[in-house]
């Protein structure tokens, strides 16, 4: 908000396929996250 980058030069970009990251804003958005958790991280 000062007009400083949070970027640094050193910054990179990362691309993150879609099933490893949840944006979670609704609460569909949070039941999702929660069945990729199952899925993943289950036994």
């Amino acid at each position: 908000m000062n007009g400083n980058s949070v970027f640094s030069e050193d910054s990179e970009m990362y691309i993150l396929p879609r099933w490893r990251v949840q944006d979670i804003d609704t609460l569909e958005d949070w039941d999702r996250a929660e069945r990729l958790f199952t899925v993943f991280y289950s036994s």
